[in-house]
């Protein structure tokens, strides 16, 4: 049979539109696949790593680097997975597993990832708005790649089969394809949009069949993806809220910081409640330092400039509420440590009922000390006062009955009573002059009388007075001066103190020795006047004790006085610009050091009292 020139001719344009045809066929067939494949590709890849992150979210938030080791290695079981590794929100690498590039780039489209055949991915782990950190993946498209190879080859040969059996075998081969071209493409489009429910009908057992078992097994394994991640984000969700009740829950304000500047990253809402401020205000860099108490702030700047001393890890300071009120908080802290910053994570408690309890105690307690140290020298005073009283009383019974007897009168027993009259009537007038003198002090209104005399004038009348003190214990009392030199003071005040301060070396002092000695250095603006003796001295406890009104030692309480001897003449030497100090050894003496100036200068004695109020 010959075959006419119109035969051929349609023949070969039936032929070459078949040709045509199916070459078009076959390239958009491809190349939907293609699109199909990379689409569905980059989609099981988000998802993936979208299950992922969602997985890493609670190794993350509390740098569990075991829970996020343990499910980076699930992750990468799956068989296109080539490498992944998770960064913290520092960019510190908490797990990684594979080949992990030395230079990341991410590949924005699946044709990107054809050239080194990986498929670089970065997916940044948030949650509620917060960033815990990131994780990237590397997947091989190998399969993909595979796959798209085998359906071109598969296509290729199909058409070259339906071009040599005939035009009409071409057609329907055409049509078949096309028709299942259309299935592939609404299966796509279905898991596109999410229907992972649904399953292509499967025909036949080719490789379209095959591919539509794949395309359902996808979707299957999509749909269990899907549900497992939604159970997950449920759960997550679930501990996040469970957690953000716990801190708002807390009587205290929960917050973290970083270092070097100082900055407060997170409060609690009970931040707000605590103090009134703004949750905002508190994410100011100067935030704390400008309502911290003056009184405090410099405490806080220490902390601020050395975090790491352990002293400041927990300590009290005042600061002011929105409403102006002031309040004792109690910072704790703990110091987290990274390679570039430091983070301090802490609480802040509301201290001020504490503060406030301790001071009231702390004032009744020195009420009470104070009320039973003044009963205590009332009881003393009273005595003292009694004894010179008696005397003067008995003694002057005793003249008035001699001088109303008819009896001659013993003018000798009269002289000599009328001698105690007088030594009672001045002990009694020195008792008094030391609780006026007190009295003056502490009022504000001690005045000076500024002389010169000399150094040597002065110990002689001292020890005129101590000499017979000393003799009453069988004491022997040595009296030294190097050199005389012109004191400028007030004399009957600087005699005072240093009779009194002898006075109490005789008084504690049996059978011992009691050196009186004034030295002074070449040159110098002040001297000493030391008193040593080997009497029963002083315990340390109890040192502070002895320049304090109405106090008087344990041992001391058993030998009679007002406790006010000492008081006095340190009031007295801080008034006249000196100083006294004491050392003492227990049961074997003491050494009391008058520090004066030579020249005093008249002070105001309220500038003293209101020093010693500051002091106390």
């Amino acid at each position: 049979m010959k075959w006419s020139g119109l035969i051929r001719k349609l023949l070969f344009g039936i032929l070459l539109i078949e040709v045509l045809m199916l070459s078009i066929l076959v390239y958009n067939s491809v190349r939907l696949l293609n699109s199909t494949h990379a689409e569905l590709f980059e989609r099981t890849v988000k998802e993936e790593v979208t299950l992922m992150g969602s997985l890493l979210v609670s190794g993350l938030s509390v740098l569990d680097r075991a829970l996020i080791n343990e499910n980076l290695q699930l992750f990468s079981k799956q068989a296109n997975v080539k490498y992944a590794v998770v960064y913290d929100r520092r960019n510190r690498v908490m797990a990684k597993v594979g080949a992990v590039p030395i230079n990341f780039k991410e590949d924005k489209y699946f044709e990107q990832a054809e050239r080194d055949g990986i498929y670089d991915t970065e997916f940044k782990i948030r949650l509620d708005g917060q960033e815990f950190g990131s994780l990237r993946a590397g997947f091989s498209v190998e399969e993909i790649a595979e796959l798209s190879d085998k359906a071109k080859l598969q296509n290729t040969v199909i058409a070259i089969t339906e071009i040599l059996l005939s035009i009409v075998a071409t057609v329907l081969i055409g049509i078949y394809l096309i028709n299942r071209i259309s299935l592939l493409q609404k299966g796509a489009r279905a898991l596109q949009d999410g229907n992972y429910d649904y399953q292509m009908p499967v025909t036949s057992n080719d490789e379209l069949g095959e591919l539509a078992n794949a395309y359902n097994e996808l979707g299957s394994s999509l749909a269990r993806s899907n549900k497992i991640l939604l159970e997950k984000q449920d759960e997550i969700q679930q501990k996040a809220t469970r957690f953000s009740s716990l801190l708002n829950s807390v009587n205290a304000v929960i917050f973290e910081a970083s270092m070097h500047p100082f900055s407060i990253n997170f409060v609690n809402k009970e931040a707000e409640n605590l103090l009134g401020y703004p949750i905002s205000d508190w994410n100011n860099p100067d935030f704390l330092q400008h309502i911290v108490h003056e009184d405090d702030l410099f405490t806080l700047k220490q902390f601020i400039k050395s975090p790491e001393n352990e002293e400041l890890h927990s300590f009290d300071y005042r600061v002011r509420k929105y409403d102006g009120d002031v309040v004792w908080l109690r910072q704790i802290i703990n110091i987290e440590k990274s390679i570039t910053q430091q983070f301090i994570h802490g609480i802040l408690i509301d201290v001020t009922k504490e503060k406030r309890n301790a001071d009231v105690e702390r004032a009744r307690d020195i009420a009470l000390a104070e009320n039973r140290t003044k009963n205590l020298f009332l009881a003393n005073m009273s005595h003292e006062l009694r004894t010179p009283l008696n005397a003067i009383i008995g003694y002057s019974e005793l003249i008035y009955e001699e001088n109303q007897s008819e009896d001659k009168i013993d003018r000798d027993a009269v002289s000599e009573d009328l001698n105690k009259i007088t030594r009672s009537a001045k002990h009694l007038l020195a008792l008094i002059n030391e609780v006026l003198d007190i009295s003056k002090i502490n009022a504000g209104k001690f005045e000076l009388s500024i002389t010169e005399f000399n150094a040597q004038e002065l110990l002689k009348d001292v020890t005129d007075m101590v000499v017979p003190l000393a003799e009453k214990n069988n004491n022997q009392l040595t009296v030294k001066l190097r050199d005389d030199f012109t004191i400028h003071a007030d004399r009957q005040r600087l005699y005072q103190i240093v009779v009194n301060i002898c006075a109490n070396a005789c008084k504690f002092t049996k059978n011992g020795d009691i050196e009186l000695s004034v030295e002074r250095e070449a040159g110098a603006s002040y001297y000493l006047i030391i008193v040593r003796d080997t009497g029963i001295g002083i315990k340390p406890e109890e040192i502070d004790l002895i320049f304090k009104e109405f106090s008087r030692t344990e041992d001391v309480d058993k030998i009679e006085g007002t406790g006010l001897g000492l008081c006095l003449s340190q009031q007295l030497c801080k008034i006249m610009g000196g100083d006294i100090q004491v050392s003492s050894k227990y049961k074997s003496g003491s050494t009391f050091t008058v520090s004066m100036p030579l020249l005093v200068r008249a002070r105001n004695p309220q500038q003293i009292v209101e020093k010693r109020a500051q002091t106390n």
